[in-house]
């Protein structure tokens, strides 16, 4: 049953247990756990309540992610911040500085980068917009929020950049 399952998964870029489980003709309780056990091995990402996708991996290792550490995500913040000092004119880098010690960081300090998930970025977007500021400047910070996800997917931290999955202005 677990192999039927494997396959059915290998062959969906998103999916629900209900769509696994009609698919492949088995239980949503299996599925479910099978499910379970592929998001612990870091094979498969949930990307909402019900959703999940396949883990992007690293082309060279076949590794889907960095096992050496959680980084904090002010960690990868700042080390988003010591690429962009060196990539970017003073005035972007000091709006990005800004951003990040304004707005992404007083959010997101609490959380493990890995432990980020679309709905998290969902709560960032809606209580900035409670806060006033204007579509623009949302979009601009959850396009450099993207940013900070695509360096710590490159580094194997995460196996997924949920900010993809976000739907923007």
């Amino acid at each position: 049953m677990k192999s039927k399952i494997f396959k059915t998964i290998k062959g969906l870029k998103k999916f629900s247990i209900e769509d696994v489980s009609l698919i492949a003709e088995v239980e949503a309780e299996l599925v479910s756990l099978v499910i379970n056990e592929l998001i612990e091995e870091d094979m498969i990402v949930k990307i909402s309540n019900n959703l999940y996708i396949q883990a992007e991996k690293d082309k060279k290792r076949k590794n889907p992610i960095n096992k050496k550490g959680r980084l904090s995500f002010k960690n990868a913040a700042k080390g988003f911040m010591q690429q962009a000092e060196d990539k970017c004119t003073s005035s972007t880098f000091k709006s990005y500085k800004s951003a990040v010690n304004k707005h992404l960081i007083p959010f997101f300090f609490e959380f493990r980068i890995a432990d980020i998930k679309p709905e998290n970025v969902d709560q960032f977007i809606e209580q900035k917009l409670n806060e006033g500021l204007s579509y623009k400047s949302i979009d601009n910070i959850v396009k450099m929020l993207g940013t900070i996800f695509e360096k710590a997917l490159k580094d194997r931290y995460i196996p997924f950049n949920p900010v993809r999955a976000v739907k923007r202005f």
